[in-house]
Order: C-alpha cells, then structure tokens, then sequence
C-alpha cells in the first residue's frame, strides 16, 4: 500500500513539475511566422501560405496549435477550416523537439479580388499531458492583393435592337470620331453633330457618320457601387457588384490593347475620410494595373446616390467617350446619357444583370448580361 501511495506521488511530483517547467519556459524561444509565397495574385490563381515554427531550445513541445483568422475567399486545399460570415478560421497543429523547426506549406485558392492577410496569430501550446494551454499572441505580417480576373462578358453582352438575339460588339466599346468608316441612317440616340449633310441630300434621308473602334480617344469608365436606385451604404447585392467591378477590369484591359487613354471613378471611397475614387486619366500597362489594384482595395459601399454622383461630376467627365457600368438602370442614368450625347459624347451603358426587354430605351446605347452569368457567379459564392 505504501508503494502505491509513493508511486502516486512520484506520479503527482512528476505532472506538477514539468506543468511548472512548460508554464515557464515552454513559450522561451519559440518563434513563428508565416508569409504568402507572393504579395499580388489574380483572381482563381493558387498561391501559398507559409508557415514556419522553430523551437530554439532543449525542452521538446508535444502540442502547438495556432488558428489563422483571414477572408473566407482565401480558401485552403485540405483543411478543416470554420466558415462564420465573411471569416475563416484555419486551425494548424505541430509537434517539435528540442532544436527543431517545421515548415509547412498550404495551398490556398483567391476565390476573390481583395486585400486579404492578418497581423497577429495567436498560438498555443499544452503539456505533457495535455492539462495546461499556454497562448501567446505573435505579430506577422501577412497579405495578399488579388485582382479582379477580366470578365469575357462580349459572349454575355445582349441588347434588344439585335432581333436575332444576340448583338454584334465591336472589339472595343468606344468609337473614334477621327475615324470614319461610312454612313449609316439616323437613329434617335445619334447626336446632330454625326449627321453627314452631303449623305443626306443624296439618299433623301437623314444619314449619320459611322466611326471606327481606334485609338484616337480617350473614355471615362464610370462604376456605380449602389445596387438598387435608393440605397445608401452597403450594397445588399454583393455578386452583381463583383460582377459589375470585373466589368470594368475588361475594360481596362481593352484600352491597353487599343492604347486608349481612359480614367475610372466610383460613387465610393477607400476610407471613412477619402473622397469619391477618381484617377487621372492615362494608358499604358501601369495606369492599368494600379487601376486593378484600386478595384481590389474597393469596399462593398456607396457613398453618394449614383443619381447625384453624376450630377456633382458631370463637368469633370469631358472625354469623348463613357461607358457606365451598373447593375440597375434608372431614369436619371439615361438622362445623364442623354445629355452627353447631346454634348457630343459617345455614351454606352452596361448592365451587369438581367433587365426586361421592355426597360432598353431607343435613344441610348445600352447593353445587359444575361441572368446566367449572375447565377453562375452567385451559386459560386454561396458553395464556398
């Protein structure tokens, strides 16, 4: 009897010992950090998430867990990790002996534009036995800039004039009035500065320029982070903007290829204190690839009603060419188009949504993708 109640009480200095011994020294000289293999990616590419964990002692450590907090959108391949909203929660296990280090290496999917990462990892350890967790928090700097990846949306793109269905989209949706291709009849949407007089005395009939797709231009692309015609804040219609911003990175692609000056504005801003996004207008593969970068930093949010952002910017939006990107048509947007055109200015909305044949007016260019591509992009969303 004596024996056991000894050998209890080796067992009991033993566990009360090496507690004392982990709670003390267990976190000395234990560093971690972690990093993503590039700091800039497209949307869908694979990257990497790496860790590293390096015990700098003698004393070995059975159990350390750390749990990365980041985006839902960064979505690790073979992990058991916890959705909750837009958060993911990604737990990591190691067991290191003394003097050793363990890397580890996650392949991780940009399911979406953003700046996504974490500052601070919080990491803990356990025992022998497995009764005391220790924690301690460690500082890293981890992020990742992903760009919204082009949307081919030309196969997409649909307009009601087309009374076979689909419309034929010139590769690049501005016109240059430097360069005429022909005429054409007159339409209600043309403006009276496009009539060609000479063509139209000899056909009897009102006759316009036809102007080719060139670089002699420049386009303002106009983005409008509202998703319904009276809301303020926060968009309620996340997918469709998504799809709207992607849109809009066509776009940016399209006027390098043409070597198209073009500048880009939002009826949102990057901060609480920021003004209306607004970039000067250039061209080059630069202005294009910080114009990718400012649509990844964008928050879900308008600040103004789109209503009153064209009416506030409407002198500062004086390029030849304009192309409005929404999800919603509204009245005031095609007055806004209706002006311009009377101005002078080639105007062309997209609507990155289904709309009704009914809702297409006949005095503006306006094109809509079809509900499809909205439901591919939404059943994608809600499966992550």
């Amino acid at each position: 009897m004596l024996e056991i109640i000894v050998l209890l009480f080796l067992v009991w200095i033993i566990k009360w010992g090496q507690s004392k011994l982990y709670k003390k020294y267990g976190l000395k000289n234990l560093s971690y950090t972690c990093s993503f293999s590039t700091t800039e990616a497209a949307q869908g590419d694979e990257i990497e998430l790496i860790e590293v964990v390096k015990n700098n002692k003698f004393l070995p450590i059975p159990w350390f867990k750390t749990e990365l907090i980041t985006s839902r959108w960064l979505q690790f391949a073979d992990a058991d990790s916890t959705v909750t909203h837009n958060t993911r929660f990604v737990p990591s296990f190691f067991l290191l002996k003394g003097h050793h280090q363990v890397t580890r290496r996650w392949k991780v999917t940009c399911l979406k534009r953003g700046i996504f990462g974490f500052n601070r990892v919080v990491g803990t350890m356990s025992d022998l036995f497995g009764e005391n967790a220790i924690s301690q928090g460690f500082p890293v700097e981890a992020s990742i800039t992903v760009l919204p990846l082009p949307l081919d949306f030309h196969q997409f793109l649909y307009s009601p004039r087309d009374l076979t269905g689909n419309i034929v989209v010139r590769r690049h949706l501005v016109e240059d009035p430097f360069s005429i291709s022909g005429v054409r009849e007159y339409t209600q949407r043309d403006s009276m500065n496009r009539i060609n007089w000479m063509a139209t005395a000899r056909q009897q009939a009102m006759m316009v320029h036809n102007y080719d797709s060139t670089s002699q231009q420049a386009v303002t692309i106009v983005l409008n982070m509202q998703s319904s015609r009276y809301e303020r804040g926060g968009s309620s219609r996340s997918s469709q903007i998504e799809i709207a911003i992607r849109v809009c990175a066509t776009l940016f692609e399209e006027s390098l290829e043409a070597n198209i000056p073009f500048q880009f504005m939002s009826n949102t801003a990057l901060g609480e204190d920021e003004p209306d996004v607004l970039t000067e207008s250039h061209w080059g593969a630069q202005h294009v690839l910080d114009c990718q970068r400012l649509l990844s930093a964008l928050p879900m949010r308008s600040t103004r009603f789109f209503s009153e952002f064209l009416e506030q910017e409407y002198s500062r939006i004086d390029s030849t060419d304009i192309v409005l990107v929404s999800i919603y048509l509204s009245e005031e947007i095609l007055e806004f188009a209706r002006q311009k055109q009377q101005d002078g200015i080639h105007v062309k909305i997209i609507i990155a949504a289904g709309l009704e044949a009914n809702q297409f007016p006949d005095d503006c260019d306006v094109f809509c993708l079809y509900d499809e591509i909205d439901e591919r992009e939404g059943a994608q969303a809600d499966a992550v």
